[in-house]
């Protein structure tokens, strides 16, 4: 029988991670995104160098006198007014949460060479018209659209 076992040292900070993810999770998914495409964090344990390195960011924690700053990096599809929901619930959650940067494609976009979403600007944005169809203009054709936010995670120091 194959026994899971973790680098000595490394089951806190994984457990600590799981309910941050849990939190960031159930933050996205209350304000009805339509699709989670991935959640990166700092790789914390000597094990995450075997696992893809899709799954971590380059950047780690920041300590400074008040406060560890723990960054995270969300993907998903919403449209708008989801988009909206997700910055207001990340600004008034009690778990201190910084949003740092916003990414905004739209969800068809293709993924270049370096990995980051790309779409031809030039592209028309607006169906084009039906010939012999009267009828009112389209003014907003909504879309959904590809989100990668940067969040931090503030986590005050306590005080002596």
């Amino acid at each position: 029988m194959d026994r899971l076992t973790f680098a000595p040292g490394s089951l806190e900070p994984l457990a600590v991670q799981l309910g941050e993810v849990k939190t960031i999770s159930e933050i996205l998914f209350g304000t009805g995104i339509n699709a989670l495409d991935g959640i990166q964090r700092f790789a914390a344990s000597p094990d995450d160098a075997s696992g893809p390195q899709t799954d971590y960011l380059a950047d780690q924690p920041v300590t400074t006198d008040l406060a560890v700053l723990v960054p995270y990096q969300v993907t998903f599809r919403a449209f708008s007014p989801e988009i909206a929901k997700v910055l207001e619930a990340f600004a008034s959650s009690p778990n201190g949460f910084i949003v740092k940067a916003i990414s905004v494609q739209p969800a068809g976009a293709g993924t270049g060479a370096n990995g980051m979403a790309s779409y031809d600007a030039g592209a028309p944005q607006q169906p084009a018209p039906m010939p012999g169809k009267g009828g009112l203009q389209t003014v907003l054709n909504e879309q959904l659209l590809r989100v990668t936010l940067t969040v931090e995670l503030v986590k005050l120091t306590p005080r002596n």
